[in-house]
């Protein structure tokens, strides 16, 4: 079985979010996004488009980018 590849990436000013990537796939899973334009970088780096969001706790910052995620990436 493949092991995914999990990309940390920086978020504003003290938020993380992670990719979850097979290696060999066009779609990965973005974990907790709270920052727009960190989420499209990441996703351009990989060479992906995101097939799910994955939100793990209540915070404002992940929930508000929500929509505007579903909305941008036609998930």
């Amino acid at each position: 079985m493949q092991k995914p590849n999990v990309y940390l990436f920086p978020q504003l000013d003290d938020n993380y979010g992670y990719l979850i990537k097979n290696p060999h796939e066009t779609k990965g899973v973005l974990v907790d996004p709270s920052d727009l334009d960190m989420c499209l970088k990441i996703l351009e780096l990989n060479d992906c488009s995101a097939s799910h969001i994955i939100i793990t706790h209540h915070h404002d910052d992940h929930i508000m980018l929500l929509m505007r995620l579903n909305q941008d990436l036609n998930l």
